[in-house]
C-alpha cells in the first residue's frame, strides 16, 4: 500500500531563484539580495528540503529577460515532480492590458519592452510535465500602484495557473515590504522565520496552506498588508519543507562544526552541522562532494576516542548497522573509517541521510491511520525477510531505530546478530535483550532461543503502537514488562480502536503469540498475512462482528442461504467468546425462500427446505447461547419466507450489502459515505421492508 509522499522529490524537482535588488531606473532594494541568498540556502539544506544545488538556479541580478527565461524553459522541461518559481523585486502592471511585469536590473517604466513579463514565465510552466508547480511573489513595489488597478486577489488571479499554489506579497508602500535597515523584505523574512522555526501544532512537513496562514497572521500581527494566495486542485496540501518545530535544530548561539574550529575531516565529504548528540556519538549534516546528496556521519564523541572500552562500544554499534546492503527498506551505509581530528582521529560511519525517525512521526501524530501503519510495518516486514533470507541476524525494531524519508518511505537501520551467552545465569532478574523491552519477545525475556518468529512478535508490537500509540505491553519498570509479555494477554486490538475492522484481530493474536510455533512462521508468512488482510474483500461475519459494537443491532437479512448467515453469526460467537463486545439487544430479521417454485422437483423443495429450517434452528441455538453466556443482553429473531427472494442484508441504519452468492465479493454501500450511499441504503431498506411486510411470519 502506497503512502502520499511527505515531500516534493528533490531529484526529480526543479527551483529557479530570482532576484533583483539593483535597478537602474527604479530604488534599488537592498533586502531582496539578502532574501533571496537566505531563501535559496533554505531549500537547498537538508534539514527543511534539501533541493540539490544542481536542481535549483538562483539568479541575482539578471541582465537579460532571456537569461530568465532560459533558467525557467530549461527548469519546466526537466521538472517531473515539483517546479518552483520565486521572485523578489519590483513588480509592474501592463497599463494597457493589467497584466504582471517583472522589472529586471535594466528595467525602464517607461519602456514596456525592457520589462519581462509574467505570461512569459507562465507558458513554460502551464507546460511543464511537473505534477505540482508553485510560484512565490515578493513584488514590493507593486503595492502602490496595485490597489487602483487590481487588488492583490486580483493579482493572484491574473497569475494563477492550473494546479500551482501561489504566494503573492501585496502592500500599499515600499517600506512595509521593504523596511529600512533590515536584511530581509518582510514578505520573505516572515517565509523564513516560518521555514526555520516551523509550526508546533502541524504535522511533520510543512504544506502550502499552513506554511500560507502562518505568513498571513504573522504579517497581519505587525500591521503589514496580508499576502495573497490562489490554488488550484489539491497543490495547497503539498508538503513544502520539513517542520523545524519536531526536529533537534541546532539551538540559537549553539556551535557547529564551522564555528568552533570541531570539524571533522573526511575525504570526500563536507561535514556541516550538528544534527543530534547521545552519550559517546554525535551525528552531523554533510554532503558527499562527489555526488551531491546529503548524508549523515555519526563519529565517536571528540572525548571519548581515546577510550578502548567506548571504542569497542561504537564499533559494536557500528556491526548493527547493515553493510553492503542494497534494498530499498534498508538505510544505506556508505562508508565507515577513521576521521582525522585535531584531538586524534575518531571513527565515524556514514550513512543515508533520512530526517525523521518513526518515533518524532508517532510524537507528532499519537498514532497512524491504518493506511499508513500498514505502509509502515509491510516495509519493515521486508526489510526482516531480507535480512532472514541473507543471515543478517533480527531487526533491533522500535520507532526510534526506523528512519523515514523526504518521500515518507520508512527503513530499518539497525539489526543484532545473536551471540552465544554459555554463562547466563538463570536467576536474572531480567536478561540482556537486543532491542528495547516493550518489543522483547517471550522467548527473548527467558533467554531461550530466538529465530524469525521472534522478529515477527516485535513487529507486531510495532505495528500495535502506531495504530494505537503504545506499544502492547507498558508498566514502570522494565521487569514489570518482561511479566507482561511472558503471561499476560494480548490485548484485543479492535477494542482498542473502534474503528478498526475485527478482521485484524486474529493477525494479531498469532503475531503475539506467547509460544513461537503459534505464530507466523517468519517474516515471509506475516507479510503475505498482511497484505491478505488489506487487499481481501470483507465477509458477512466480518461485517456483523463489526456491527456487534453497536449497544442495539437490528439485521435484516434477505438471503436464498440461511446457511450463509448462520455462518456468520457462529463467527460472532467465536469472537465474542475470546472477549469481544456484543450489543445490549439483537433483533434479526430473516427473509428466506418457500422454495414452492414450479422448477423444483418435490424432491428437491423438499430437501432444500428441510436444510433452510436446520440453518434457520442452528442459527436460534447460536444465538441463545449468546444470550446465556451473558454476550448479548437479549435476541429477538423473526422469520418470514417469500416465493422470490434477493440477496442482500442491512445491519443497523447505516449499512448495507448485496451479493449474488456467498462466493462473491459483498458490495458495502456506508450512509456516511455520501448521499449517493445514503440513497442506496434507504432503498435496501425500504426494500426489505416492503417484502417483509408481503411474506407471512414463520412460528418460532
Amino acid at each position: 500500500m502506497n503512502t502520499k509522499p511527505l515531500l516534493p522529490d528533490p531529484h526529480t524537482s526543479r527551483v529557479v531563484l530570482l532576484g533583483v535588488s539593483d535597478y537602474d531606473h527604479l530604488e534599488d532594494l537592498p533586502a531582496v539580495g539578502n532574501s533571496l541568498l537566505d531563501f535559496t540556502e533554505a531549500l537547498r539544506s537538508p534539514e527543511l528540503w534539501g533541493i540539490p544545488r544542481q536542481n535549483s538556479r538562483m539568479l541575482h541580478n539578471p541582465g537579460a529577460v532571456e537569461e530568465v527565461l532560459d533558467a525557467v524553459r530549461r527548469a519546466a522541461a526537466e521538472a517531473r515532480d515539483t517546479l518552483l518559481l520565486y521572485y523578489a523585486g519590483h513588480g509592474l502592471p501592463d497599463p494597457y492590458s493589467g497584466e504582471l511585469n517583472l522589472a529586471l536590473t535594466g528595467s525602464d517604466p517607461e519602456k514596456q519592452e525592457s520589462l519581462l513579463a509574467y505570461e512569459w514565465l507562465r507558458r513554460p510552466l502551464l507546460a511543464s510535465r511537473a505534477k505540482r508547480r508553485i510560484v512565490i511573489l515578493d513584488s514590493c513595489y507593486s503595492g502602490r500602484i496595485l490597489p487602483k488597478m487590481l487588488s492583490g486577489r486580483r493579482l493572484a488571479e491574473k497569475a494563477g495557473i492550473e494546479g500551482v499554489f501561489l504566494m503573492a506579497a501585496s502592500a500599499s508602500n515600499r517600506e512595509a515590504l521593504s523596511p529600512p535597515g533590515q536584511r530581509h523584505t518582510a514578505f520573505s523574512g516572515e517565509l523564513l522565520r516560518i521555514l526555520r522555526e516551523g509550526v508546533p501544532e502541524a504535522g511533520l512537513a510543512l504544506d502550502l496552506r499552513t506554511i500560507f496562514g502562518e505568513l498571513d497572521m504573522a504579517l497581519t500581527r505587525r500591521s503589514l498588508p496580508r499576502p495573497q494566495s490562489n490554488n488550484r486542485n489539491t497543490a495547497a496540501a503539498l508538503g513544502l519543507v520539513w517542520n523545524r518545530h519536531h526536529f533537534s535544530a541546532v539551538a540559537e548561539g549553539q556551535e557547529t562544526a564551522g564555528h568552533r574550529g570541531d570539524v571533522l575531516l573526511i575525504d570526500g565529504f563536507d561535514v556541516g552541522e550538528i544534527l543530534g548528540n547521545e552519550e559517546e556519538r554525535e551525528t552531523w549534516l554533510a554532503t558527499d562532494s562527489r555526488t551531491q546528496r546529503p548524508v549523515a556521519i555519526t563519529a565517536l564523541r571528540a572525548e571519548s576516542a581515546g577510550d578502548p572500552a567506548a571504542r569497542e562500544r561504537f564499533h559494536v554499534w557500528r556491526r548493527s548497522l547493515p553493510a553492503g546492503e542494497s534494498h530499498p527498506s534498508i538505510v544505506a551505509v556508505y562508508a565507515s573509517g577513521e576521521a582525522r581530528h585535531w584531538r586524534g582521529p575518531r571513527p565515524y560511519v556514514v550513512t543515508e541521510y533520512l530526517p525523521a525517525t518513526l518515533r518524532e512521526l508517532l510524537d507528532s501524530s499519537g498514532m497512524l491511520p491504518l493506511g499508513q501503519a500498514v505502509s509502515v510495518i509491510r516495509t519493515v516486514l521486508e526489510a526482516l525477510r531480507h535480512a532472514q533470507e541473507t543471515g543478517r541476524g533480527h531487526g533491533v525494531l522500535a520507532p526510534e531505530s526506523i528512519r523515514i524519508g523526504h518521500d515518507g518511505h520508512a527503513k530499518v537501520t539497525r539489526f543484532h546478530r545473536p551471540v552465544a551467552e554459555p554463562d547466563h545465569d538463570p536467576s536474572a532478574a531480567l536478561p540482556v535483550v537486543a532491542g528495547p523491552i516493550h518489543y522483547a519477545s517471550p522467548e527473548q525475556v527467558t533467554s531461550r532461543a530466538s529465530d524469525a518468529r521472534t522478529d515477527v512478535y516485535a513487529a507486531a508490537c510495532l505495528f500495535c503502537e502506531l495504530l494505537s500509540g503504545a506499544p502492547p505491553f507498558v508498566g514502570a519498570h522494565a521487569v514489570a514488562i518482561a511479566y507482561q509479555h511472558m503471561t499476560v494477554k494480548p490485548p484485543r486490538m479492535s477494542a482498542r480502536l473502534n474503528d478498526l475492522p475485527p478482521r485484524w484481530d486474529p493477525f494479531f493474536r498469532k503475531a503475539l503469540a506467547k509460544d513461537p510455533d503459534d505464530r507466523y512462521r517468519n517474516a515471509e508468512s506475516m507479510l503475505e498475512a498482511l497484505v491478505h488482510r488489506v487487499s481481501a474483500p470483507s465477509t458477512l461475519a466480518e461485517e456483523v462482528i463489526q456491527a456487534f459494537r453497536e449497544p442495539r443491532l437490528t439485521v435484516r437479512a434477505s438471503t436464498v442461504d440461511g446457511n450463509w448467515v448462520l455462518g456468520a453469526f457462529r463467527a460472532c460467537a467465536e469472537e465474542l467468546a475470546t472477549g469481544a463486545p456484543g450489543p445490549g439487544s439483537l433483533e434479526l430479521r430473516l427473509l428466506l425462500p418457500r422454495y414452492d417454485a414450479d422448477s423444483l422437483l418435490a424432491s428437491q423443495r423438499a430437501l432444500l427446505r428441510a436444510d433452510s429450517e436446520d440453518a434457520v434452528r442452528a442459527l436460534r441455538r447460536t444465538l441463545d447461547a449468546l444470550v446465556a453466556a451473558g454476550h448479548v443482553g437479549s435476541v429477538d429473531v423473526r422469520v418470514r419466507r417469500a416465493s422470490s427472494v434477493s440477496t442482500f442484508f442491512v445491519l443497523g441504519e447505516r449499512l448495507a450489502f448485496a451479493a449474488a452468492t456467498r462466493v462473491q465479493p459483498l458490495q458495502r454501500f456506508d450512509a456516511r459515505s455520501g448521499e449517493a450511499e445514503a440513497h442506496t441504503v434507504r432503498d435496501f431498506r425500504a426494500k426489505f421492508a416492503s417484502a417483509w411486510r408481503a411474506a407471512p411470519e414463520e412460528a418460532s
